[in-house]
């Protein structure tokens, strides 16, 4: 009896995993790139560089000095060195919605973007030169 009371509890665990990963609809990948973030505070444009902890076709999170409120929608530009792309690489420019503000009140605060569309352009090309695609998902 205990032996299948250990099995029960195995499965429960397992299932308890699957559930947490299910919620990711997309694999992430860990990174270390600057960004470039730009946003609306009290009608005024704001700019700051952060770090990209981790990218996937759906999302982002990275680190930033400032905190950021949810939903708050913003822009930001990550640059890519990708094979066959024009020297010095490409600018994945997005723009996206807050989905989480972790650590507030800290130097770096962690902050997860949901991306509503993307773009990846040369490095001379304006965001305004063309719409930044849907993601995938």
């Amino acid at each position: 009896m205990l032996e299948g009371a250990e099995r029960k509890g195995e499965v429960l665990s397992t299932v308890a995993l699957t559930a947490s990963e299910e919620r990711r609809q997309a694999k992430r990948l860990p990174l270390n790139l600057p960004l470039r973030l730009k946003w609306s505070r009290r009608g005024a444009q704001v700019q700051e560089l952060g770090t990209v902890r981790d990218l996937s076709a759906i999302g982002v999170y990275f680190l930033l000095s400032h905190d950021l409120k949810p939903k708050g929608k913003l822009e930001f530009f990550v640059p890519l060195k990708l094979e066959g792309a024009p020297e010095g690489g490409v600018l994945m420019y997005c723009t996206g919605r807050v989905v989480r503000v972790e650590g507030k009140g800290r130097m770096r605060v962690g902050v997860a973007v949901q991306i509503d569309r993307y773009r990846l352009q040369s490095l001379g090309e304006t965001p305004q030169d063309t719409s930044p695609h849907q993601p995938a998902g």
